[in-house]
């Protein structure tokens, strides 16, 4: 019987932690189903969905000490459940994509006006960077999100536009996930 953990590791970010982290992980039988990393400020973050057979699975959460002392990595593990093991009502896979000049509380807006829709938050990116001939500071955001077959997208369309004009930005919402 497969058991499935979440491993999730900060740390400086160097060349070869990814190495590291997928064979420590290889070495205790166990086998990364699912992931999510990224570099910023200096720091690498992982997060991953991990699955083996219990015994195997119990292992790389008892020597996860040798794996941070190994990549100098701070690691927190957690049980899971299988992929599509939790009941999710019914609801309808969309992208939302942000664009404007950075400035403080767009993500916090956006995931406000989500919550009231009860709308959830399956994956975000969200990137400040210069524009490359002024200089000026640039957001972009993109969420692939659930929506629930009880919320009407007019509404949930009316709500954005009217956030979009309140705090000056460009939001799309179109219906589908990202392959």
């Amino acid at each position: 019987m497969q058991t499935y953990m979440i491993l999730s590791a900060i740390g400086p970010d160097r060349p070869g932690l990814v190495d590291e982290v997928t064979d420590f992980i290889y070495r205790h039988g166990g086998n990364v189903e699912d992931s999510r990393m990224a570099g910023m400020g200096g720091q690498f973050g992982i997060i991953l969905l991990l699955s083996g057979d219990r015994a195997k699975v119990n292992t790389v959460e008892s020597d996860r000490e040798q794996l941070q002392r190994e990549t100098g990595l701070t690691v927190i593990t957690h049980w899971a459940e299988a992929p599509g093991a939790e009941p999710k009502a019914r609801a309808v896979p969309y992208q939302l994509k942000l664009f404007s000049l950075d400035h403080p509380g767009l993500l916090h807006r956006v995931a406000h006006l989500l919550r009231q829709f009860e709308i959830n938050i399956d994956s975000l990116e969200s990137h400040a960077a210069p524009a490359p001939t002024t200089g000026t500071m640039l957001f972009t955001m993109h969420m692939t999100i659930t929506i629930p077959e009880k919320v009407k997208i007019h509404d949930l369309h009316e709500q954005i536009n009217r956030l979009a004009d309140e705090i000056n930005v460009q939001i799309s919402l179109e219906p589908g996930i990202v392959s």
